[in-house]
Parts: C-alpha cells; sequence; structure tokens
C-alpha cells in the first residue's frame, strides 16, 4: 500500500465518488456525496494505493491556523482492518504538525442513532485519541445526530536540537588523601561521583546531595580559589568556586551536553553506602591507582587537576573550618 498525496483536482473528485459510492453503509445519501466529490476540489487529499488502484482516501479542512478537521474518509471495505484507517489520521495528524495547529477535528454520527458500522466508526476514532466534545442534534438533521470530536496534537520532537543540562560532580578526598570513585552502572566506567542539578538548587548544594545519594558518604564542598577584592555584603555572598566547568557530550554527537560543574570535597565520614541502581561497584583509590582505572580520559586530566587542587588547599588553608 502506498499513501500519496493528490493534487489534481478532478482527480480528487474521481476518488472520493468511486469509493464514496461503494460504501452505502456510512454513505447512503447521494445529495451527501455529491457535496463530498465538490469539497474536496479545494482541500488537501491523500489517496491509499494497492499499486494504481486507489483503494481509500482523506481530505482535510483548515479552519484556522489552530484547527484542522477530516473532513471526509473512506477505505473499501476488503481493505478495513489493515491499519489503513490509522495511517490515515496519522497522515492528518502529521499535517496539522506540519502547519503548527494544535487540534484535529472530526464529525460522525452520534450514538443516539443505534447505526451498527458507525458504532464501529465511533470506536475507530476512540481508539486514535479523539474524544467527544459535543453533540449537535440538528446540525444534519434530527434523524442523525452529530457527535463532534477533537485530537489534541503534540509538536513534533524537534530534530538535531541541541539540549544543555547543568550537572555537578565532585572529587572527594579523605583523611588518607584518596579519591572517592565509583564505577557508573550507566556508563559502565570509573567516575567521580556526581549528577543533574536540580530546578532552583544551588551547584554546591547539589554535589553534596548527589554525593551522598549515590555513595552515603557526606562531603563538603571546597572554594579553590578567593578573590580578596570580591564585596561581601548582606546582598552578595560568596559560593563555593568549582575547580572547573566543563561541557562534556557522552554519546559524542553534540546533541545532549552536561555543563559540568566539578568541586574539591572533603569527606567527613569515609563508610560507604552506594545506592545500588546506579553503582555497580565503589571505593576510595590513591591518586595513581585512581587515574589507572578504566575511564574516560578527560576525567583523568580532571583527577590530576583536582589531585594538585586538594593538595594546595590543605597545605595552605588545613582543612580550615571542617
Amino acid at each position: 500500500m502506498e499513501i500519496k498525496e493528490v493534487l489534481s483536482e478532478d482527480e480528487k473528485s474521481i476518488t472520493c465518488e468511486k469509493i464514496l459510492n461503494a460504501l452505502p453503509n456510512w454513505f447512503g445519501i447521494p445529495e451527501s456525496i455529491a457535496d463530498y466529490v465538490t469539497g474536496v476540489k479545494d482541500k488537501p487529499f491523500y489517496g491509499v494505493f494497492d499499486g494504481d488502484n486507489a483503494v481509500g482516501f482523506v481530505s482535510i479542512k483548515v479552519h484556522s491556523p489552530y484547527t484542522a478537521e477530516i473532513y471526509v474518509m473512506g477505505i473499501l471495505e476488503n481493505y478495513h482492518r489493515m491499519g489503513i484507517g490509522k495511517r490515515m489520521v496519522q497522515v492528518c495528524e502529521e499535517y496539522c504538525r506540519m502547519h503548527g495547529m494544535e487540534f484535529l477535528t472530526v464529525k460522525t454520527l452520534d450514538e443516539k442513532n443505534p447505526d451498527l458500522y458507525y458504532q464501529k466508526t465511533r470506536l475507530f476514532y476512540e481508539s486514535m485519541g479523539f474524544k467527544a466534545l459535543e453533540v449537535f442534534p440538528l446540525l444534519w438533521d434530527e434523524y442523525n445526530p452529530c457527535l463532534f470530536l477533537v485530537k489534541h496534537i503534540t509538536a513534533a520532537k524537534p530534530i538535531n536540537t541541541v539540549q544543555n543540562r547543568f550537572t555537578a560532580t565532585g572529587f572527594v578526598f579523605n583523611d588518607d588523601n584518596k579519591i572517592l570513585m565509583i564505577k557508573h552502572r550507566k556508563l559502565g566506567v570509573w567516575m567521580p561521583p556526581g549528577g543533574h542539578i536540580d530546578e532552583n538548587e544551588l551547584p554546591c548544594k547539589a554535589v553534596v546531595r548527589e554525593i551522598f545519594e549515590e555513595t552515603g558518604v557526606m562531603a563538603k564542598a571546597f572554594t579553590v580559589a578567593h578573590d580578596a577584592d570580591s564585596p561581601i555584603d548582606a546582598r552578595c555572598n560568596e559560593l563555593p568556586l568549582p575547580m572547573e566547568i566543563l561541557l562534556t557530550n557522552f554519546e559524542g554527537d553534540g546533541l545532549y551536553n552536561c555543563i559540568n560543574m566539578n568541586y574539591i570535597c572533603y569527606a567527613k565520614d569515609s563508610t560507604l553506602n552506594p545506592e545500588k541502581s546506579e553503582v555497580d561497584d565503589i571505593g576510595w583509590f590513591s591518586p595513581s591507582q585512581a587515574i589507572e582505572l578504566e575511564t574516560f580520559e578527560f576525567v583523568r586530566k580532571s583527577l590530576r587537576k583536582a589531585v594538585r587542587y586538594y593538595r594546595h588547599i590543605t597545605n595552605s588553608e588545613i582543612h580550615e573550618g571542617r
């Protein structure tokens, strides 16, 4: 089966007339068929073809910049229950997305008329996510009350759109000058603990939280540098500064990036209680051991840098404020 857009007004009318006349259980009123045959000419029209033979179609009526309607749709009975109807509705949904429309509507016979064929039609549209909004009892006539259904069209996910997420990582040292490392379950390599910064969360708080959640270790973030001339008053408080801020992309595609703030941290307690859903292994390692672990090269570079900073901090401040 092939679905393709039909542009010729004559072909639209001929296809519509042929298929609607072959569906008397749904389209049994000649005057209505004639209206559709004329009405489809100036509307978007998609046909379903089995080879060169048209076996179905759908026509779309645009009501506003926000809404389109399935104006008329028909599929030959021999081709029912083959997924063609679903594909035709999806074509209409995609038309809405391409044109920035939020709603797709359709009109069909309400259940107050107990027609079995239209009962199947209602069930089909309900299965496709349409919701009944209102019944217009006299829009067609008193014997054929009109049910108005609508479906909200979700916007298509942008393709190749860059996403940047803020994260915080802690290079945690204990009293033995060893570094805390975890074997990350998802990445499959050794990493310092860390994770995403929550909305409205300070990065220096996020790194402490992530370290505790992943490892059970309570830590404190150090400031790696201090500008003595920076103004400190009631309106401005200095936060612990990260050692570095890196833009990392684990997939290598440049589309999902972590803006990662790497902190030097001190462990108040070396007891380990890892989160097993995220951590495959955990341990305290000497700097030389940590650098030899299986990890990313940029992590090794940051490890070396963290060791230099930590030695400087401990030598100059002697763990002040622990």
